[in-house]
């Protein structure tokens, strides 16, 4: 278990810059570091992403893996979860969420 979250974890490294490049493509702005998601969860700005978890493992099964979640701002002001999940039938899953009212905005099978 321990080998398969270190490689994991090394191959979300790997796919950082790669993550970033499609963000931008897509119209995101830039990706929130780790303490600016946490303060803006703190100010009220985004939904703790415990609901988001538990909102993905209703539509997607609750057996299912989360592989990577990433914060993005959002030209309009708002912002959005990029999220990689694993159904636990092994289907890889890219889910967009909106971070201030935990709703899926869509969610496509990779």
């Amino acid at each position: 278990m321990k080998r398969t979250l270190a490689l994991l974890a090394i191959l979300g490294s790997l796919a950082a810059p790669v993550a970033l490049a499609q963000g931008q493509d897509q119209g995101w702005g830039a990706q929130f570091s780790p303490s600016e998601a946490r303060d803006a969860r703190k100010q009220g700005l985004h939904v703790p992403f415990d609901e988001v978890e538990q909102t993905l493992r209703r539509e997607y099964g609750r057996d299912g893996v989360l592989i990577s979640a990433d914060l993005y701002s959002q030209a309009s002001g708002g912002a959005i979860y990029d999220i990689r999940w694993q159904t636990g039938d092994g289907r890889l899953v890219r889910v967009t969420v909106d971070a201030q009212t935990g709703n899926i905005v869509r969610g496509r099978g990779d």
